[in-house]
C-alpha cells in the first residue's frame, strides 16, 4: 500500500507533482503511516540506507512513469520499469535488510510517498532489483 506524505498530497493538489522526476531510496525501517505522512523532505528520513551502513548504495532514478486511471478499483496507478540497485554490500558479517521504499523528488528532495515491502530486501554483495507489482508501483486513491 502506498502512503502519500502530506507534501506529496500538496504537490498532487497544486499540480507540481512530477512522476518522471523521482528517485527511489531503500529504508531500513518501516515507518508508521502517521510518521510517513509527516515527512517533508529527505532530511526527515533517518532510516535510509547510507554509505555508512552499506557500500555501493545510492538512490536510483525511477525513470518514466506510466499513469493509468482504474475505475474498477477507484484509484490511479503509477507504474515504472523495475528499479535496479547495484552490488550492495553490507559490513561483514551482515545482510542488507531493507523494509520500505521511499520516492523522493530529485529537484526539491521532498518525500512524495512511502511503501512497505512485502518481503524484506535482503542481499549482501549482489545487485538488488525492486520488481514492481504488475498492477503498479504506487496508487492514488483516498488522497
Amino acid at each position: 500500500m502506498t502512503t502519500w506524505t502530506n507534501r506529496g498530497k500538496l504537490r498532487l493538489a497544486d499540480g507540481t507533482f512530477d512522476a518522471d522526476n523521482l528517485e527511489l531510496a531503500i529504508l531500513t525501517t518501516t515507518p508508521s503511516d502517521a510518521t510517513a505522512r509527516d515527512w517533508n523532505d529527505d532530511g526527515d528520513i533517518t532510516s535510509e540506507m547510507t554509505t555508512g551502513q552499506v557500500s555501493n548504495y545510492a538512490r536510483q532514478d525511477m525513470g518514466t512513469a506510466t499513469i493509468a486511471e482504474d475505475d474498477a478499483s477507484d484509484e490511479v496507478t503509477i507504474d515504472y520499469a523495475d528499479t535496479a540497485f547495484g552490488s550492495l554490500v553490507a559490513p561483514t558479517p551482515g545482510t542488507i535488510d531493507g523494509t520500505a521504499l521511499c520516492a523522493i523528488d530529485k529537484t526539491s528532495s521532498e518525500v512524495m510517498w512511502v511503501q512497505a515491502l512485502t518481503a524484506a530486501a535482503k542481499t549482501n554483495g549482489a545487485a538488488y532489483t525492486i520488481v514492481w507489482p504488475s498492477d503498479g508501483a504506487a496508487y492514488i486513491d483516498d488522497v
